[in-house]
């Protein structure tokens, strides 16, 4: 795990694999919307409206909206 933040919409976990996941329901939950990295996502930062603001591995860079977990 390289990066954790908490919102008002939630708490959230990035790191190597390109692992993004949502704490929901008790559990880590794998996002729906993540971006396709192939190595990590290291940059995480949750903006006013819930979405996600990500950046990773060969230049990614990129917004997670703000309805992102798998049900």
């Amino acid at each position: 795990i390289y990066n954790i933040q908490a919102g008002s919409h939630g708490i959230y976990a990035s790191g190597g694999s390109a692992k993004l996941v949502e704490f929901s329901h008790g559990r880590w939950q794998k996002m729906a919307d993540a971006p396709e990295v192939l190595t990590y996502i290291r940059g995480l930062a949750v903006l006013s409206d819930g979405s996600l603001l990500v950046a990773g591995g060969g230049g990614t860079l990129a917004v997670v909206p703000a309805d992102h977990t798998d049900s």
